[in-house]
């Protein structure tokens, strides 16, 4: 019997689906892309960087949670592997931003101009990489789950084909923003999976 109840890590996946592309919404326009224009505005502590930071903690949540559920329900661990990858990855791009931009503020401080050239190159290089790693953990859930297809849930195989629909757009890079109009939707099925009764087996 479960003791574990998963209306939060819904709550997380149905938060993580409509505040991920608001953020980036904001964002694009607040800054006006990536590079900014002004970077000394932008290395500014605000509060979309508080979102930025509390959208890294919803996606290693659901992840966790995601690969919680699975174990618990279905006693699956096929994808532990590249969850695991995929949380690392959160890390390191949402916390990790967040510090370089906590750093350059404080350290720097006036002379932040002097540094704006390495600080852009590593934010472009933790972009890009994260982008691309994250597509490929991405397509290897989605593999993995629809290798699998025939003892998962029908919204646990949506999802994976979501994933990999999306996964295949983030290694494109190009493409990759076609990832924002995606995630709400693999977002909302997974919201939909957490709420969902665990399939029960009788036994006569």
């Amino acid at each position: 019997m479960m003791s574990y109840d998963y209306w939060r890590p819904a709550l997380a996946a149905i938060l993580l689906g409509v505040l991920y592309p608001l953020y980036w919404v904001l964002e694009l326009s607040f800054d006006g892309g990536f590079p900014p224009e002004d970077f000394s505005a932008y290395i500014e502590w605000s509060s979309l960087d508080w979102l930025f930071l509390f959208l890294g903690g919803l996606n290693v949540y659901v992840y966790l949670s995601l690969r919680r559920i699975l174990s618990e329900q279905l006693n699956y661990s096929g994808i532990d592997i590249p969850i695991l990858i995929m949380v690392v990855i959160c890390i390191v791009f949402y916390v990790g931003l967040s510090f370089l931009q906590i750093a350059l503020h404080l350290v720097v401080g006036d002379s932040v101009a002097d540094y704006e050239e390495i600080a852009l190159t590593i934010g472009v290089v933790v972009l890009v990489g994260s982008v691309v790693l994250g597509g490929v953990s991405e397509i290897l859930i989605a593999c993995l789950l629809l290798r699998d297809s025939g003892t998962m849930p029908p919204l646990v195989r949506i999802f994976a084909i979501i994933t990999l629909i999306m996964g295949i757009f983030d290694l494109t890079l190009i493409f990759s923003f076609i990832s924002l109009f995606i995630f709400p939707v693999s977002m909302l099925v997974l919201a939909m999976y957490f709420m969902s009764k665990p399939e029960m087996i009788e036994i006569v």
